[in-house]
């Protein structure tokens, strides 16, 4: 049997009531393109496995793991058994437009250069329905590998589920370590490191924002999500030499600012303020009035002081 053109990964634990629309969504694709779906089950105690396997299509392959081996270790498992030119890695609890292919592969095709091409999302909720038409993402594609990669440390902000790669990118940026949590943001980072960066301006698919995204949980479970990042990020330094030892301690300052803020919204205080403290000094805590007013909210707890800000906000309007 000759090979697939397009792989899709669909990793997943407990998305049963999203599960189907992703597959729907990717056997609905415009264009005649071989390709299959790769479902890899990282053992969900719901009923994720009776759904897949009532879908009937020979393109489908579901693997099940018979114990929770974590995101890294499913991802690395899919991409395994993939066999297609282009490889595309999603998560079970997205959709795509019918026109995903059709924009990127023609793409890919005419630039052997680019390891992978991205587009625009919508954001959907747990019910499928769109909050946001479009997230409008920027275009980097013309940004040189530096300028590049500094953008993506800053910022992480290429949508996932718009990725489309060539198989030989992927190569380059498995296997993933079994303990990173944000896995996309460290296989970009590889695949940037070696090639370029290809965009089309079009909706490729819909992102859906619910309690169990990994964005959600990972950062109220042992700090797992900012380990995951620095991680991916040291590695990254250790691997080249295109920063400057003031330009990493920039890049760390940063991120430590941006877990600040993440664990402030989680109500983990203790959390924030450490990571407050890492990143800003005296000066940066005058010249940012927001930094300074949650970091001495870290000491009230968030309750006292969204009941604070909420008087403040209504005695400002009053008067």
């Amino acid at each position: 049997m000759q090979n697939p053109t397009v792989s899709f990964i669909l990793t997943t634990y407990n998305f049963a009531p999203y599960i189907k629309g992703a597959i729907t969504s990717l056997l609905s694709q415009n264009g005649n393109y071989d390709f299959e779906i790769i479902v890899v089950d990282d053992c969900s105690t719901d009923n994720t496995e009776d759904v897949v396997k009532n879908i009937n299509d020979e393109r489908l392959t579901y693997v099940r793991h018979e114990e929770n081996k974590g995101v890294a270790q499913t991802i690395n498992e899919a991409f395994q058994l993939t066999k297609g030119e282009f490889i595309c890695r999603f998560d079970g609890d997205d959709e795509w437009y019918p026109g995903l292919l059709e924009k990127t592969i023609p793409y890919l095709k005419n630039n052997p250069s680019v390891g992978f091409v991205y587009g625009d999302i919508s954001m959907i909720d747990s019910e499928g329905k769109i909050t946001v038409e479009k997230n409008n993402t920027k275009d980097v594609s013309g940004f040189g590998q530096k300028k590049l990669l500094r953008a993506m440390l800053d910022d992480y902000f290429i949508p996932a589920p718009s990725i489309v790669g060539r198989r030989a990118a992927w190569e380059d940026a498995f296997p993933l370590e079994s303990d990173l949590i944000f896995c996309d943001f460290e296989l970009s980072l590889k695949i940037i490191k070696k090639w370029k960066v290809g965009y089309v301006p079009h909706l490729l698919s819909k992102y859906r924002v619910h309690g169990g995204n990994i964005h959600t949980t990972s950062f109220a479970k042992k700090r797992r999500g900012e380990m995951s990042i620095l991680k991916s990020i040291n590695a990254l330094f250790d691997s080249t030499d295109i920063f400057s030892e003031e330009e990493k301690k920039e890049i760390i300052k940063a991120k430590y600012l941006s877990f600040a803020d993440s664990y402030f919204g989680l109500g983990s205080m203790d959390d924030a303020r450490r990571c407050y403290k890492k990143s800003l000094n005296l000066k940066d805590f005058l010249s940012s009035s927001d930094s300074l007013r949650r970091y001495l909210a870290t000491y009230l707890g968030r309750g006292l002081y969204d009941g604070i800000k909420s008087f403040y906000h209504k005695f400002a309007f009053a008067n």
